[in-house]
């Protein structure tokens, strides 16, 4: 027991000693490094809910010959997916999880509500999927980064640091919202500034 709180001590003589300058300095630079790792996650989980939403869209339209058209089309986007893997950037995931929307005409779903109900089954499912299991996941990885940060910087004056503080707390009185999507790419934008590598 003595031996962990001997290490602990160390740790905390050695930060006590540090520069307070270069301590901020570090844990902002770290930030941004949690931010990037953030923004990885976030766009490959998205890619993967865009991928089972596209699946499951095929399944539900297999039944509606109306629908081959849309559903060949799906089948095609869903196929171009493969070659965006883990390793692909972020610029290439984010392309791919967009570019679905923004490619032909969307067909008018009509029918009996039942049918209705069954063709936007998947899309509601991916909807929640994106709200709790992906934009919530990164808000509240950003928020507790930004805490571990401010904890840091804020110690000695109390004081912040210019825009990046100032959109952190923006993204904090809105939460999850118009800021989400791009909040981390607003960020990044910033690291040139705080000379992080």
């Amino acid at each position: 027991m003595l031996f962990p709180r001997t290490i602990f001590f160390l740790a905390l003589l050695a930060l006590a000693r540090t520069n307070p300058a270069e301590r901020k300095k570090a844990a902002i630079c770290e930030f941004f490094h949690h931010v990037q790792a953030f923004q990885d996650d976030q766009w490959e989980d998205s890619v993967i809910l865009m991928k089972r939403l596209l699946g499951e869209m095929i399944t539900a339209l297999l039944p509606y010959p109306e629908y081959a058209e849309y559903k060949e089309s799906m089948q095609a986007y869903l196929d171009r997916g493969k070659s965006i893997v883990k390793s692909s950037s972020v610029q290439e995931k984010m392309a791919y999880f967009q570019g679905f929307n923004e490619g032909g005409d969307k067909p008018m779903l009509t029918g009996s509500p039942a049918k209705k109900k069954e063709l936007t089954r998947p899309l509601n499912n991916f909807q929640t999927n994106m709200i709790f299991n992906v934009l919530t996941e990164f808000h509240k990885k950003l928020i507790k980064a930004a805490d571990d940060m401010e904890r840091v910087v804020r110690l000695s004056d109390n004081s912040s640091m210019g825009e990046l503080f100032r959109l952190l707390d923006q993204y904090r009185k809105e939460g999850l919202g118009s800021l989400t999507e791009n909040i981390a790419s607003r960020i990044l934008a910033l690291k040139e500034q705080y000379e992080c590598v």
